[in-house]
């Protein structure tokens, strides 16, 4: 084998290995980066790349794993002299999650794990109140078992650690709005997305469309 043929062969291996690590970077480049049309369109063959072989199961790890995203959303209704004024409805969670993404160490971590928390006895005691309701005579009263349903909620510790922190947070608004209202109640809202589970993992996770959205509104509670 004579030099040009070697030479030829060496700039042809270093052609293809190069060409190989460009569409390696890039595929993976694409699995890491934010949500964007290209990476849906080839969403399974980005994951097919990445994770070639390796197909445990969740369940050893994680036999509970977390399915959906929570949002809080309230909204204040402040009176001065008998004048009535409602706030736009606020997200008190956006801003501690911003807050836990520029700061690792933020207390807003904290705060986020106790919202998931209340909300999660919240729905709890909600759920046992429809389950009693259904069982006994009061089904074929609306009036009364909503009235339990309502008393099921407002009893929880989840519904007053979320009222708790209302307050907090109209304080905050208070001073931004300057305002300063003789009465205050807050209306809340828990919005829950249920994304698709690990075992349908063909499905795109970052596509809102696979998702489901379910939501409880409070009535009014009275914060000042």
């Amino acid at each position: 084998m004579d030099n040009n043929t070697k030479n030829l062969g060496l700039k042809l291996f270093r052609l293809v290995l190069i060409a190989g690590l460009a569409v390696h970077f890039a595929i993976i480049g694409l699995h890491l980066m934010p949500d964007n049309p290209i990476k849906h369109q080839y969403a399974d063959q980005i994951r097919g790349y990445v994770y070639p072989y390796f197909g445990q199961s969740w369940k050893l790890f994680a036999p509970n794993p977390v399915n959906s995203n929570l949002s809080i959303m309230i909204q204040f209704q402040d009176y001065k002299n008998g004048k009535a004024a409602s706030s736009q409805w606020l997200d008190i969670c956006k801003p501690l999650i911003d807050e836990r993404r520029n700061n690792f160490w933020s207390p807003s971590q904290r705060i986020l794990k106790t919202f998931s928390g209340s909300v999660m006895n919240l729905l709890e005691n909600r759920s046992k109140a429809y389950e009693y309701v259904s069982k006994e005579f009061t089904a074929k009263d609306s009036l009364k078992s909503a009235r339990i349903v309502r008393q099921a909620i407002e009893i929880s510790a989840g519904h007053k650690a979320i009222l708790s922190y209302s307050r907090f947070a109209h304080n905050n608004y208070m001073g931004a709005n300057k305002i300063s209202p003789d009465s205050s109640f807050v209306i809340y809202r828990v919005i829950e997305s249920k994304f698709p589970r690990f075992s349908k993992r063909d499905l795109d996770h970052f596509d809102l469309n696979n998702y489901k959205y379910s939501q409880i509104r409070t009535h009014e509670y009275r914060i000042l």
